[in-house]
């Protein structure tokens, strides 16, 4: 199973790089996502979007402090990103209950 993941991940291209490309490549992506957002609401301006749903999924799913990556802070330091993932969450999904944070070790 492994040798066919490992050969997949190849093939799309993803293999091919390591680690650390892969994460530096996956910050730029997100610093244009930040430039596009601007400090416009949405990224289709007043109203909420197909790409503003998917982006939403992703920061999501980057920002879980459990599962810490360098994305993570690459959102942080995107301010408007971080603001726009926590606001949208708060509107789109209002009945989902934030479990209290650990402490940090």
């Amino acid at each position: 199973l492994r040798k066919k993941m490992h050969q997949a991940l190849y093939e799309q291209g993803l293999g091919r790089h390591n680690k650390d490309d892969i994460y530096k490549k996956a910050c730029l992506d997100l610093d244009h996502l930040s430039t596009l957002l601007n400090n416009k609401n949405w990224f289709g301006g007043d109203y909420i979007s197909k790409l503003d749903l998917t982006v939403i999924g992703y920061l999501d799913n980057i920002m879980i402090p459990e599962l810490y990556s360098p994305l993570a802070d690459a959102i942080k330091n995107n301010g408007n990103l971080e603001r726009y993932a926590v606001r949208a969450k708060k509107m789109l999904f209002p009945h989902v209950i934030e479990k209290p944070k650990r402490p940090a070790f």
